[in-house]
């Protein structure tokens, strides 16, 4: 039997912070440096990623599992949570707040974005990136 996430590029990972520089690691091995969307993709990986470990119900020990699929002209990826009590979504801040502007950068930057709550607990949060603009 094929290991779905193997074959989709994909990662289970423990929700903890040190994980966002694993996640970034595994995209640039994934797509390679050279990749024309490697910044806008890695970026956007980055802000997914912890968006989940700091909002989602995976924070309290759980884990995250993070894929990035590179098709011909678009880079799609996901990051699956246990979900919450709130749908992530971008918000409108104030210019001095700390915090609170990854998904507005997310939907900046990318083709398309969305959210896919899954049977039970728990979460998609994905991101589709053109490769060439």
């Amino acid at each position: 039997m094929v290991d779905v996430l193997s074959a989709i590029g994909g990662i289970t990972l423990d929700a903890e912070l040190r994980s966002v520089s694993r996640v970034r690691e595994y995209t640039r091995e994934q797509i390679g440096h050279e990749h024309p969307a490697i910044d806008d993709v890695m970026l956007i990986a980055s802000e997914l990623t912890t968006n989940a470990l700091v909002h989602s119900d995976s924070r309290s020990g759980g884990q995250i599992t993070f894929a990035v699929v590179v098709l011909s002209d678009l880079v799609q990826v996901s990051v699956m949570d246990a979900g919450g009590p709130t749908v992530p979504r971008a918000l409108s801040v104030d210019q001095d707040a700390e915090g609170g502007r990854g998904l507005q950068l997310v939907a900046a930057l990318c083709e398309n974005w969305g959210v896919c709550e899954l049977p039970g607990d728990g979460r998609v949060v994905w991101a589709e990136i053109r490769t060439h603009k």
